[in-house]
């Protein structure tokens, strides 16, 4: 087959859109889908109200759910799923530094192991698996919880 002057012109405009294309991807800004419809941790539209969501409340019940040997990981996911990410920052800033075992995952100092505060990512990424730290990290973006 010979490439003629038409499949040059042909080719050049295919990569001339993809170019296009991946220029658009890359430059654009990513949009904040938690609490939409494409939400991945399928939440949904199910963002609270700002009179109902407590950010200190929030950051109680995640405390609650990790602090002794034994994290109730659901308890944590249900905290979380009805969140947006303003509203996650908002607990992050809530729950701030807490003392956190991270060699026991528990709030207990041994004379061994001195323990230091660490903030809720610390927590998150020590109590969940991998796959469910992930899905948070997707949810609210890797800036807010690296």
């Amino acid at each position: 087959m010979q490439i003629t002057k038409q499949h040059k012109i042909i080719g050049g405009v295919a990569a001339a859109m993809l170019a296009a294309y991946i220029i658009y991807r890359v430059a654009s800004k990513k949009v904040d889908n938690s609490g939409s419809p494409y939400d991945i941790t399928g939440n949904g539209s199910t963002t609270p109200a700002s009179a109902n969501f407590s950010a200190a409340s929030v950051a109680a019940v995640l405390y609650e759910a990790m602090r002794y040997i034994g994290t109730d990981e659901a308890k944590i996911l249900n905290a979380l799923k009805p969140l947006n990410a303003a509203q996650f920052q908002q607990v992050i800033t809530a729950f701030g530094s807490r003392n956190y075992n991270t060699t026991t995952g528990n709030t207990t100092e041994y004379l061994w192991n001195h323990i230091g505060k660490h903030p809720l990512h610390v927590w998150l990424k020590n109590e969940l698996s991998g796959s469910e730290y992930k899905l948070l990290q997707q949810k609210f973006g890797t800036q807010i919880l690296p």
